[in-house]
């Protein structure tokens, strides 16, 4: 298995950051994850996390960038047995998770404590 580290990037839009908290990459997220964002969240995820948690109770908007770093994370994670889970997803998340119907693709909790100790059976197919 490959370490995991802990990484930390910011922008005037946005900073993201990721640590450990044991198999599971936890990456907090907080302003807007636009276009300009992607790079910057796919920057502070290790290549090898197939386990991982988006805190996103601190982002204020989503747009289809933002989206498609979540769905391609979790499409690569669920390809080698991994998961992905979302930690508290603000109001306009919720909407756009919503409208898009992706909200179905990821196991929604309100703590990053609760979405690193779900048993993995919890996890939507």
């Amino acid at each position: 298995m490959a370490a995991h580290r802990s990484n930390s990037l910011t922008t005037e839009a946005i900073s993201a950051r990721s640590r450990p908290s044991g198999p599971w990459t936890v990456v907090e997220v907080r302003g807007e994850m636009d276009v300009q964002a992607e790079p910057l969240v796919r920057d502070v995820l290790s290549a090898e996390a197939t386990c991982v948690v988006f805190d996103l109770r601190a982002v204020t908007f989503l747009d289809a960038s933002g989206l498609r770093v979540l769905l391609d994370v979790r499409r690569r994670a669920v390809e080698v047995g991994g998961r992905v889970r979302l930690v508290a997803p603000s109001r306009p998340v919720r909407r756009i998770l919503t409208l898009t119907r992706t909200d179905r693709l990821f196991l929604t909790v309100d703590t990053v404590e609760a979405a690193v100790t779900t048993p993995f059976a919890a996890d939507l197919p």
